[in-house]
């Protein structure tokens, strides 16, 4: 029961980081377009405006999470957070060269 316990608890935290890298990727692409930049991710790149690359996004990590947990995957999404996490750590130095 505490293993289940445990690992229900890592479950919601990796979850949790991978929400949260999202928002923070979305935001820093954001207002990367704003000021003028080219999304590069060409599963994003057709996206017209702020709203469907949005909606692009929230479907696809809702997507990949449902396959995590269906999939009995779960493990997988501490990769996915270090990838995730160094995408964002580029998105933010592209901030700082841009407007440098």
């Amino acid at each position: 029961m505490r293993q289940a316990i445990s690992i229900f608890n890592t479950n919601i935290r990796q979850s949790s980081l991978f929400l949260s890298l999202n928002v923070v990727d979305l935001v820093i692409t954001a207002f990367l377009l704003s000021i003028g930049a080219q999304e590069m991710n060409p599963i994003y790149a057709s996206s017209e405006s702020l709203l469907s690359l949005a909606i692009t996004k929230i479907a696809l990590v809702s997507l990949v999470l449902i396959g995590l947990v269906a999939g009995n995957r779960m493990h997988l999404l501490k990769w996915l957070n270090i990838g995730l996490g160094l995408i964002v750590i580029w998105n933010i130095v592209a901030v700082f060269t841009w407007i440098a």
